[in-house]
């Protein structure tokens, strides 16, 4: 039920999440049961569609309340546990599934499996919401009003498009693939579900949860690190499916198709957090479900309004201060802007005869670069990393294009400037015999 995600997202954007998880788990637990009375294709056909109404329901009211829940490092980390479900589901399905039809029916496999999620939509209806945007150290400002704009984002498009083929594919593997070897290798219908449900839960499991794990890891080499994981998983996936389709060894063929598997469910987790990171706390619902303000630590661009924000979002990079790093050397032409996270940078004026003092510091409440501020292209002072951390990094000449544009940046820029100027003032009253 793909086209129900959507507008279920911008609902689970507005409303209290966890009574959506409860009643999507309800609808869908209900229905599964239901199906097990079914008389007819139409009957059939009718459950199944509820079903699809429940999942529809669940999937981004539970991915958004989960991001509320913990922090934006562990995020993927999270949503691979979360993720990790699909995997048992399956294996259940096939073990427990093919057990309880050959024993009792088919019927009994849809009353047993079913209708017991009931009992769990009650208790998720008793689980407390969190806050929206709770584990955000700040945000952009954008609203539900605000979901056209996300779409101006390349990365989130760079997102979609690359996710979504990444999903075609693995999709592929439970779809085509057991046809592929009952076909071509004449595998039995039998053995295809006792490996695929080996499968699901001996590697489907661990996997998810490690991807996840793994993509966080990745992030913390800047922004993008998780996408960069991705792609990982992505081009090695290609020579594998290329083994699988052009291979005869039927133990070749198994150990290709579980790492494939493998791969396949891996991404899930990161996929989920980039787009949390990007949409945030009131656009993530519906941000999950058409592939959510990012968790912006610099209070200039925390505070620029969201389109302003959306302009600038391609042409900012995360990289990594490390202690000590000299940003600018004095009257250095200044090529990029740094907009710190949580470190300090220090300016450093340099006397004739050697001696040097500290000027004034830019945190993340700043911006180092502020001559490009007053059309000057040189660095009046060192500029030296004094508490290490990360900072989104802009081209100096983009920043001037914006400036011209006389927006929000602009007088954000100029308050910071007046606080910078009272920093120096004090310095000199603090060491009138420099």
């Amino acid at each position: 039920m793909s086209p129900l995600r959507t507008p279920f997202g911008r609902l689970a954007d507005r409303l209290v999440r966890k009574n959506m998880i409860a009643g999507g788990l309800a609808v869908w637990s209900l229905f599964s049961g239901l199906t097990g009375f079914a008389k007819g294709f139409w009957t059939m056909f009718f459950c199944r569609l509820m079903v699809g109404v429940g999942e529809a329901t669940l999937g981004p009211a539970a991915l958004s309340l989960l991001s509320d829940y913990f922090p934006p490092r562990m995020r993927a980390t999270v949503q691979g546990i979360y993720s990790s479900g699909i995997a048992i589901g399956s294996g259940l399905a096939f073990f427990l599934g093919g057990w309880i039809g050959q024993n009792f029916g088919w019927r009994w496999a849809f009353y047993f499996l079913g209708f017991p999620g009931l009992a769990l939509a009650v208790v998720i209806f008793f689980l407390r919401e969190q806050q929206r945007g709770r584990t955000e150290v700040a945000t952009v400002h954008f609203s539900a009003k605000d979901w056209k704009i996300l779409f101006s984002s390349v990365p989130l498009r760079y997102l979609y498009l690359g996710y979504g083929l990444f999903g075609i594919a693995s999709n592929n593997l439970g779809i085509w693939v057991p046809s592929f070897f009952v076909r071509v290798h004449h595998m039995s219908l039998g053995l295809i579900g006792t490996v695929a449900g080996t499968l699901s839960i001996v590697v489907g499991v661990p996997v998810t949860i490690l991807g996840g794990y793994m993509s966080d890891r990745f992030r913390r080499f800047g922004r993008g690190g998780r996408m960069l994981f991705s792609a990982g998983l992505a081009i090695a996936s290609v020579p594998l499916w290329l083994a699988l389709l052009f291979n005869n060894n039927l133990i070749v063929l198994l150990i290709l198709n579980s790492v494939l598997f493998g791969l396949a469910l891996m991404w899930l987790g990161p996929a989920a957090a980039d787009v949390h990171d990007i949409a945030g706390p009131h656009l993530r619902g519906q941000m999950s479900e058409t592939a959510s303000p990012a968790a912006i630590q610099n209070r200039i661009l925390a505070a620029l309004p969201a389109k302003e924000y959306a302009r600038l979002l391609p042409h900012l990079t995360a990289v990594s201060l490390p202690l000590g790093e000299i940003l600018y050397n004095t009257q250095d032409r200044i090529e990029y802007v740094y907009f710190p996270n949580s470190g300090v940078v220090s300016f450093v004026a340099h006397m004739k005869e050697g001696a040097s003092i500290e000027v004034g510091l830019a945190g993340c409440e700043g911006m180092v670069g502020m001559p490009i501020l007053f059309g000057d292209n040189f660095s009046q002072n060192e500029a030296i990393v004094q508490i290490a951390d990360g900072a989104m990094r802009m081209k100096a000449s983009v920043l001037t294009e914006e400036l011209k544009r006389g927006g929000e940046l602009r007088s954000v820029l100029l308050r910071f400037a007046l606080a910078l100027l009272k920093q120096v003032s004090q310095t000199a009253a603090c060491n009138p015999t420099m």
